[in-house]
Order: structure tokens, then sequence, then C-alpha cells
């Protein structure tokens, strides 16, 4: 039988491809990288954890092929990784509601600086709102944007840039 499943990241950017590589076999799984298409190397997850589950849609990166973000399901925290150390860090920095437990983070999209995640908060009560937060630092500090104008700010897919500074998700 088929000894490992492989999904490609969908986010095409100008520097590398990656993809994901899941062990039929109990292994964790694996995520690769190409700069040239013809050479793939093991990208490194120190900062993730033991075991980190990776999926094609857990990963985000921006359309210049910077800021790469994990989405980590299991805890509910984003990642960034650093390229200069190697290492993937935690990008939760204003992310929180008074009152209220984060429940699950949604998929991240960044464009440039730009960086918009949605959250699942719930509290005592079994009460759950969605919130969509808004970076402008690259992920360092997180902003809640008050009225999105959706019922349920999960942005699922493609973000893009339209110019005169109005981003489609």
């Amino acid at each position: 039988g088929q000894t490992s499943y492989w999904e490609f990241i969908e986010d095409d950017n100008d520097k590398t491809l990656y993809f994901v590589e899941s062990p039929n076999d109990g292994s964790s799984d694996k995520l690769w990288y190409s700069t040239n298409a013809t050479s793939f190397l093991l990208h490194p997850l120190a900062g993730l954890g033991t075991d980190p589950s990776i999926r094609r849609e857990s990963l985000s990166i921006d359309p210049a092929g910077n800021n790469l973000f994990f989405r980590d399901e299991k805890n509910a925290k984003y990642f960034r990784y650093n390229s200069a150390s190697e290492t993937w860090e935690e990008k939760m920095s204003g992310i929180a509601e008074a009152g209220w437990t984060i429940g699950a983070v949604f998929n991240i999209h960044s464009l440039g600086s730009h960086v918009f995640g949605s959250v699942l908060f719930g509290n005592a009560s079994s009460e759950m709102k969605m919130v969509l937060f808004y970076s402008s630092d690259n992920g360092e500090n997180w902003n809640a944007i008050a009225d999105p104008g959706l019922e349920f700010p999960m942005f699922e897919s493609q973000m893009i840039i339209a110019g005169g500074n109005r981003i489609i998700g």
C-alpha cells in the first residue's frame, strides 16, 4: 500500500514550494520545501512542540514568500516561522476577549505585513462567538475587527490585495 499521503500547500508564492507528508506508519507528519523544484528538504519544526498535526490547511504564506504561518489546531494557537533562528514562534499577542476562552483558531492569511485570522471563543454559559483579528505588523500584535461585516468571519480561502488599499477575502 501507499506509505505516505502527500498534500501540496496551495498558497502560491514567489520563493518556495511546500508540501506535507503524512506517513501511514504512525510516525509524525513532515513538512517539506523546495526553492528550485528539483531538490527537497525537510522544513524545521522546532518550536511547534512534539508531534504537531500538520495539514495543508494548517499553513499559510503570503504571495511574496514571506510570513509562513502555522495554525496549531490542537492547542488553538498561531505560529510564524522565523527563518533567521529556524524556529516557529507563537504569535497570539492581543488575541483575547475579556470573559471568553479561545476554543479554536481558523485559517490565517498573510498579505505582506497585513495578517488576518478568525478565532472562536466560548464562555462559562456555553455561548460561542467568532472574532476576526487583524495584524498590521506581520502577526506580532493583533486587534479585533469590531464589525467585519460578516456573521461568521472565517476566511477559509485565498485573500488578495485589490488595489486602492482594498483586501478581498
